[in-house]
């Protein structure tokens, strides 16, 4: 067969607390999880049939989707913060229409408007009358490329 070597129960708590540990960083993916704690996939599916490591493992993993979660909101409240920020510097009499198609991203459509959960507005928004005039510049830059 192979040169396995079935580990005790100690070695098996330790190498399985290694591998926790390293989980909880939160910064690698599975292989380099593995690699690192030097463990094996099908020991991975061994230990993850046995309930001890099963409710060890849980609320790392809980912590773990919270932090992306928690992630994913402040990325979307410094995007919007930047994009705000790049429009209301636009002066849409002095932009070249070449320009504006690039600062719209070249979407047909535009997605959401709501911003993003848990996302404050730290900062002024664009006024009525500049966002139709950089919209209508934007149509004659299209239809001026096309």
């Amino acid at each position: 067969m192979g040169n396995t070597k079935r580990l005790t129960a100690k070695d098996t708590r330790v190498h399985q607390t290694a591998f926790l540990k390293i989980l909880r960083e939160g910064e690698l993916t599975l292989a380099q999880i593995l690699r690192k704690a030097g463990v094996t996939r099908s020991r991975l599916s061994r230990w993850l049939r046995g309930r001890s490591f099963r409710r060890r493992i849980r609320p790392i993993l809980s912590r773990l989707r919270e932090l992306k979660k928690l992630e994913a909101v402040l990325t979307g409240c410094v995007a919007q913060t930047k994009v705000s920020r790049a429009v209301q510097k636009v002066n849409p009499q002095t932009v070249e229409p070449k320009q504006l198609v690039e600062l719209s991203g070249n979407r047909k459509k535009p997605r959401s408007k709501s911003k993003p959960k848990g996302c404050r507005r730290t900062h002024a928004s664009v006024s009525d009358t500049q966002a139709r005039a950089l919209g209508k510049l934007m149509k004659q830059a299209k239809s001026e490329l096309n």
